[in-house]
């Protein structure tokens, strides 16, 4: 008799275009393993369903069904950006992807879905990773909220008084090159 299923693993798992094989590999388990989870014929532990979750992006309540939305609508970020830029500023800090994983307690595999934007982390594992790079969300996220203009101007200024006087005017006119360029193109970035 069934004791509960996760409605929601099969649906992740086949948006993923993962078998049952691969997502059972992540909790230690197999296929059948995760048969029974998508079945109702076990319950996966709650480490277990943390795993899942947070592999797939979503949370434990909207894996068992309890959240509505699809699952685009879960994901309320945009990942490619934040990826991005997470993988920008580890390499800031010249760590690895093993290095940064370790200290954000995740798996290399999962950080490399975040930073390629196949996944969307859940907030604790955001958490996990401002922590480990030091940094405030405001850095990681200003490529994913509209009103970051002050913290992309503090992260340009940063990296400006980084170089000597030569460089600062060798991308002072680069920028001057850019913005003539901008402006005498709009059409490039209207989409048209």
């Amino acid at each position: 008799m069934a004791i509960s299923r996760v409605p929601r693993l099969r649906e992740l798992r086949e948006a993923s275009n993962m078998t049952q094989e691969e997502v059972g590999k992540l909790i230690g388990g197999n296929g059948r393993t995760i048969y029974t989870y998508e079945s109702g014929i076990a319950t996966p532990s709650l480490d277990n369903l943390s795993i899942l979750a947070d592999y797939f992006g979503v949370t434990i309540d909207y894996m068992m069904g309890r959240e509505s939305g699809s699952i685009d609508s879960v994901r309320t970020y945009e990942a490619e950006s934040f990826g991005r830029r997470i993988g920008e500023l580890r390499e800031e800090r010249h760590l690895t992807k093993k290095e940064l994983a370790e200290k954000a307690c995740i798996s290399q595999a999962y950080l490399s879905m975040i930073e390629s934007g196949k996944k969307n982390p859940t907030m604790p594992v955001v958490v996990q990773l401002l922590n480990a790079l030091k940094v405030s969300a405001d850095a990681a996220f200003s490529d994913c909220v509209i009103g970051a203009c002050e913290t992309k101007s503090f992260l340009v200024q940063q990296k400006l008084s980084s170089l000597t006087k030569e460089e600062q005017f060798v991308i002072l006119r680069l920028i001057d090159s850019s913005i003539e360029s901008i402006r005498k193109a709009p059409s490039i970035f209207s989409g048209k």
